[in-house]
Formats: structure tokens, sequence, C-alpha cells
């Protein structure tokens, strides 16, 4: 038996552990091209990931995260290797 992770967004839903690297890659390709997202904790770990993985599928980003350096780096890198639009702000999002 396969257990999965199911994450849902406001218009699509995601199976983890049952999609592989290309057929989610074709579905982001075919939703989020073009359109932007705002990627939370981006300076490490799933955030930059995250931000890499819609940035290859030709997302436009929102990056945030406390580490300002790393941000702007992370922005030039994505910008540069993807050909996306990036602001990055160095923000905290969450308990104030």
């Amino acid at each position: 038996m396969t257990r999965s992770l199911t994450y849902s967004t406001l218009n699509h839903t995601f199976t983890f552990f049952q999609l592989r690297r290309k057929p989610l890659m074709d579905t982001l390709q075919k939703n989020w091209a073009g359109k932007w997202a705002l990627v939370t904790g981006a300076s490490a770990g799933i955030g930059r990931e995250l931000a890499t993985l819609l940035a290859s599928s030709g997302t436009n980003l929102v990056l945030t995260a406390r580490r300002r350096e790393r941000l702007d780096e992370l922005a030039a890198t994505l910008r540069a290797k993807h050909s996306v639009r990036v602001r990055s702000e160095e923000r905290r999002v969450g308990k104030e």
C-alpha cells in the first residue's frame, strides 16, 4: 500500500509520492508559467527548493525570508538561469 500526502491549492491538488518529476514539471508549466508565486522561507531548505522548482517552470517569484544576503543571491541565480522576474523581500512571516 502506498501512502501519499495531498496538497491542495485553490484550483489544483497535487499528490506527492505519486507524481514523478516530469508530470509535476508539466503541471507546473501548464498552470504556473508566467504567473506570480509568493515563496516564504526562500533562503534555505524547502522554500529554496520550491522557489527553484517554480522558477524552472517559468513562474515569476516574490521571495521572502529573514536572510537578505541569501535571498539576493538566490534571486540573482534564478533570474540568470531561468529568465524569470524575481523580487526579494526581507520579512519574517508569522507571529509578531
